[in-house]
Order: C-alpha cells, then structure tokens, then sequence
C-alpha cells in the first residue's frame, strides 16, 4: 500500500490538469509522425526511415509512461506537488526535445550519404521492376 504523503492545494490541481492535458500535445504529434514515416516502411525500406519510426515509438512510450506515472502520483498523492511538475514538464519538454535531436541527428548523418549511393539504389529498383512499370503504360 502506498503511503500518502499530502494533499494538493485547489489551485495546484488545476495547474496540474491543465499541464496534464497538454501532454497530450506531443503525443499526438509523436504518434502521427511515427504513422507517417512508418506507412513508407511498406514499400520504400530506407535505414533512415526505420531509425526515424523506432525514434517516435520510442517517444510514444516514454510520453506514455509519463502520463501514466504522473496522473498516478498526482491520484494517490504520493509525490510533493513540485516532483509531479517535474514529471509533467519532463513530458512536455525534454522527452520532446530529445526525439527532436535524436530524429535531426539521424536525417543529418543519413542524408551526408554521397548521390551515388542513392543512385545505385534508383538503379536497382529500376531493373527490378522495369517490366512491371512498362506494363502500367
């Protein structure tokens, strides 16, 4: 059984659930960037691609968790009101923040590649499935 420690201030509970609510801000956009990059992963399976949808999933757990972990300390009061803010803000900025680093970070080292390494990829594609574009014609 967990121990209460305190009971929040009415003003404390608004903050809180306002605060609360707008984590649901980059959730929503970690879950549609992770549904954009990853419905390319069907027909166009570039490493960058792969690396960028396991970046937003792993966002989505970490805001998930913070969510959860926040809203059931908060429930049972058995955090200080300052520790629950700092969960909150932790979800709203810096787990943000890092997929931002992490996911500009992989397009810059992925996009340095040299023209010929895409173009080779082009090439091949190209022979693979030259019947099957002729045929579209």
């Amino acid at each position: 059984m967990m121990k209460k420690n305190q009971k929040y201030a009415g003003w404390q509970t608004i903050i809180f659930w306002l605060l609360w609510s707008l984590l649901l801000i980059p959730l929503y956009f970690a879950t549609a960037a992770a549904w954009i990059v990853g419905s390319l992963l069907k027909t166009f399976n570039e490493p960058m691609d792969i690396l960028l949808t396991l970046i937003f999933m792993l966002a989505i757990i970490m805001l998930v968790l913070v969510i959860f972990k926040s809203w059931r300390a908060f429930i049972n009061h058995t955090h200080s009101f300052s520790k629950v803010l700092g969960m909150v803000f932790t979800g709203l900025l810096v787990i943000p923040l890092l997929t931002l680093l992490l996911g500009g970070a992989t397009y810059v080292q992925f996009n340095n590649q040299p023209m010929s390494y895409y173009q080779n990829n082009y090439d091949s594609f190209m022979e693979k499935h030259a019947s099957q574009l002729s045929q579209a014609h």
